[in-house]
This record gives structure tokens, sequence and C-alpha cells, in this order.
């Protein structure tokens, strides 16, 4: 019995290091630390690069849910603003405040969200497959990061600015 238990808390550590790639012992050290009890680090990509961190991260049900979040915010704040009668600096420090906040709350919430992420994966795959070499390799799929939405957007991006340039799409700012 007790034998089992350590293969699991092996297999355990293999799944969430085949998930995590590069990264893995960093992110087995935070695995350690939650289960010890200490739910919330700070992470300093996730503070500097946000949304971006987590495209990377491959979190985009994440991404999509705290870029929603701003959206609406904004669009909140856009309709308060004009009905206080803020002056411009006013409204700039407090948006800059907010986004000061948005960058401390994906530092402090960054990890735990993404470790959550890895937790349930690891889980659906073990669910669905039942060979440990095959897991592991569908999890390392999974997991690890990508800069493929990267390069979409500075494709759209780069797109948008030539059909801007040749007056295929209105520009935004005349």
């Amino acid at each position: 019995m007790e034998e089992q238990k350590d293969q699991e808390a092996l297999d355990r550590e293999e799944y969430f290091r085949a998930y995590f790639g590069q990264s893995a012992d960093y992110y087995w050290q935070k695995v350690e630390e939650y289960g010890d009890g200490r739910t919330y680090t700070f992470n300093v990509f996730a503070f500097v690069f946000g949304l971006s961190w987590m495209l990377y991260r491959k979190m985009y049900r994440p991404m999509v849910v705290l870029l929603g979040l701003i959206l609406l915010s904004s669009a909140l704040e856009s309709s308060l603003w004009m009905r206080l009668h803020l002056s411009e600096a006013t409204i700039e420090f407090i948006g800059n405040a907010e986004m000061v906040a948005w960058a401390f709350l994906m530092g402090f919430l960054g990890n735990n969200l993404y470790l959550k992420q890895a937790a349930r994966t690891i889980e659906s795959v073990t669910d669905e497959l039942d060979d440990k070499e095959h897991i592991k390799a569908r999890l390392a799929q999974l997991g690890g990061v990508t800069l493929r939405p990267h390069l979409l957007i500075l494709l759209f991006l780069i797109g948008a600015m030539l059909l801007m340039k040749f007056g295929v799409l209105p520009t935004l700012f005349p």
C-alpha cells in the first residue's frame, strides 16, 4: 500500500513536470508550496507581461475572462468619468492606478491560475489515457509554452497596418 502511494506521488510529479516543460523546476516548487498551504506567490513575469504571459502559458480561457473583465471595467469607467466630469489628469491617474492594480492581481494570481489549469489538465488526461508515456506525451503537448498566439497577433497587426496604408481599411487615428 505504501509503495503504491509512493509510485502515485512519483507519477504525479512526472505528470506535472511533463506539463510544465522547461520551467518544471520552478513550477514544481510552486506545486509543493501550494501543498504546504502557501496558496499565493508572486510571479514577476505574470506581473510584467500580464495577458501576454497567459497566452505564452496557454492559459486561453483565463486570458479571455480577464480581458473581458478589463474591457467591461474600462467601459463602465468611461461612462462614470463622463458623468462625474473629472479632469483629464484625474482620469489618467486613475487609469494608471488601475493598470498597476491589474498587474499586481496578475502577479499574485498567475501561478495559482496556472497550477489549477495544470491540475485540471492532468486529471483529464489521466482519466482519458492509461499508458504513462502516452499521458506524459499528451501533457507535454497541452502544457509548456507557445509563441503562436503572439505571432498571429503580430501578423494581424502588420496586415491591418498594410491595409490601412493602402486605403483598404480606414485609419483609426486620422
